[in-house]
């Protein structure tokens, strides 16, 4: 592998992502549309990811942006750039099938695998202490870039940061779990972490900045390896199902009308208690709910 080495500190990792919120047209077979007439736009989730690692950056050290695509692909890199990025650097092989980008939102898990790899050789230069990118693709994203990076470079890993601050040699991180929770862990350095698409996006830039950026020239890092033979995902966008949905009957108290909003037939799944009833019938309610679906231990009798 032949290029320019990397001399930044943090790194992130940069994709387009396409959208469906255009009008388009779906293929002949009516299962998926035309990828060509997708919209490229930069990754929401990425755009979070280039504005931490610019905070953080700006605390010491540097920013490296990386992508992996064609030309075409460098539009987030000259973003990164207009934004405060120090370097950029796009990785790509002229035998590479270019269609596989154009077509792709996430990839597949075996082109989501390759990009790692590549992305991984351009960084390694660096040794960065951290290392980010989104949380997942814009549409149909099954969001393991990040953990494949993490293996390639050998790095400790998070994902879905709402919280990055350094800590000690390493860094403190907030992760989103489901149902709302958080957990929050120390990593040692060099990490890689993806970052939730709900954190800020850097600033609009300045106009010097907007047009440096256009004139910036982007190396470019030619790896050698070959795009590995195999079906890739493209998007299959969703369609619609109509479903007719009657209201329920006016004569119908509070409970009656949930029941029938959500086809819950009557005696099943718990019963409402009016206010008026009082907070203990309330709270003996809910505790014999609990208490039914194994929550809470019987008491001893």
């Amino acid at each position: 592998m032949t290029g320019p080495a990397l001399s930044e500190t943090i790194a992130v990792c940069l994709q387009i992502a396409h959208t469906t919120d255009i009008r388009i047209r779906l293929r002949e077979d009516g299962r998926a549309f035309r990828a060509e007439e997708a919209a490229g736009a930069i990754n929401p989730a990425d755009l979070s990811a280039l504005a931490l690692g610019l905070s953080l950056a700006a605390e010491g050290g540097g920013l490296a942006a990386v992508t992996v695509g064609p030309e075409d692909w460098e539009a987030p890199l000259r973003e990164a750039l207009a934004a405060g990025a120090g370097e950029a650097v796009r990785v790509w092989n002229g035998a590479w099938p270019a269609e596989v980008w154009a077509g792709a939102i996430d990839g597949s898990a075996g082109h989501t695998a390759f990009c790692a790899r590549m992305a991984a050789a351009a960084i390694e230069p660096l040794a960065p202490r951290l290392v980010l990118t989104g949380e997942s693709g814009a549409v149909a994203g099954h969001g393991c870039f990040g953990a494949f990076l993490a293996h390639a470079l050998g790095a400790a890993y998070a994902h879905r940061a709402v919280l990055l601050e350094r800590e000690g040699g390493g860094w403190r991180v907030r992760v989103k779990l489901e149902r709302g929770y958080t957990q929050e862990m120390t990593l040692p350095a060099p990490a890689v972490v993806t970052v939730s698409a709900a954190l800020p996006v850097p600033p609009p830039a300045t106009l010097p900045a907007l047009l440096d950026s256009l004139e910036a020239k982007i190396p470019v890092i030619q790896p050698a390896e070959a795009y590995p033979a195999g079906p890739h995902t493209t998007l299959r966008a969703p369609v619609p199902r109509v479903k007719r949905f009657e209201l329920p009957g006016g004569t119908l108290d509070a409970e009656g009308r949930i029941r029938a909003m959500v086809d819950l037939p009557t005696g099943s799944g718990g019963t409402v208690i009016p206010r008026e009833a009082g907070a203990e019938a309330q709270a003996e309610a809910i505790a014999a709910l609990l208490e039914e679906r194994g929550y809470l231990g019987k008491p001893d009798r």
